[in-house]
């Protein structure tokens, strides 16, 4: 299943796969053939931001420094990053269920966070046209990051993912 998945992302880097789809398909399965299958499974439609696994296999990759994170990130991606911060830190109620033990999650990067002084691993992206980030892997991390002071300084490493038409 696993290899099944790798094999129809060539151009995504293995670290990304593993971090991002690898996990995501050892707990909900892979219901895929070939990218030209339809996305139909409400998760997997979110997961990939509405985009086609035929996008997402042509999708060319880049590991980048980002500064200024929160400018640069989407607005849903921004929205969802507040809402886990929120929700993480007892300030408001998660609007989102799909996301499993979030808060454990958020708490556990933030004191991963504390203990290595830094952001744990890369963040997962797609960059639209306009240069906006569109997070699909890494939200409770830039959540966690959010409540630390000075967090705006602090540079993130990301996987980018851009389409080779734009």
């Amino acid at each position: 299943m696993i290899d099944t998945a790798r094999t129809m992302f060539p151009l995504m880097p293995a670290e990304v796969f593993d971090e991002w789809l690898g996990r995501l398909i050892s707990q909900q399965g892979w219901p895929f053939v070939t990218v030209e299958d339809v996305i139909e499974a409400e998760d997997w439609h979110r997961i990939f931001l509405e985009r086609s696994l035929a996008e997402w296999a042509s999708y060319v990759w880049r590991l980048a420094v980002v500064e200024e994170v929160a400018e640069r990130l989407s607005n849903v991606s921004r929205n969802v990053v507040m809402q886990l911060m929120m929700h993480g830190s007892n300030q408001g109620q998660l609007a989102s269920s799909v996301i499993r033990d979030s808060e454990s999650r958020y708490l556990s990067a933030r004191d991963t966070m504390v203990e290595i002084k830094g952001f744990p691993g890369f963040a997962t992206a797609y960059e639209d046209s306009r240069g906006k980030l569109w997070v699909v892997d890494g939200h409770h991390r830039l959540a966690a990051l959010t409540s630390f002071r000075g967090y705006r300084s602090i540079n993130i490493p990301f996987w980018i993912a851009t389409s080779p038409k734009e």
